[in-house]
């Protein structure tokens, strides 16, 4: 009887070591999955890194640019503004050296481009000919 016990015992035992290695293998298999599946996230997250980071770079550059380009408009419209207020000016003048050019009277010329009776005068007394004799 005792014999049957220690036959039983030896095959429970046995039994319990091949159970106990088949999880050791089988948490060791685990084990490397795992360290494998923490590899690659690592990876990744490394690679999301670098990646934001060259984004954060590129979107510094981006504004800075964006920036300049504000920078210009602002400027390009003050400009556009300065020459919007002078241009009304420049074609009363140009329009007025035409009508003088063509033999319109003071007269004519002071009624149609606003100008002064004066300004009239002296610009057509520099489309006179002794006005060109006095430049020469």
């Amino acid at each position: 009887m005792i014999m049957w016990w220690l036959t039983g015992l030896s095959i429970a035992f046995g039994a319990g070591l091949v159970f106990v290695l088949f999880l050791h293998f089988s948490l060791q298999k685990k084990f490397f999955e795992f360290t494998h599946l923490t590899d690659t996230v690592k990876k990744d997250l490394n690679a999301v890194t670098n990646g934001t980071v060259g984004i954060g770079k590129r979107l510094n550059i981006l504004e800075r640019n964006l920036k300049d380009t504000e920078r210009t408009l602002k400027d390009t419209n003050e400009r556009q503004d300065i020459l919007e207020l002078r241009e009304p000016a420049d074609k009363q003048y140009g329009q007025a050296q035409r009508m003088i050019e063509s033999g319109a009277s003071i007269e004519e010329v002071v009624a149609t481009c606003q100008i002064s009776r004066n300004e009239a005068k002296l610009m057509q007394i520099f489309k006179s000919p002794q006005a060109k004799d006095i430049a020469d």
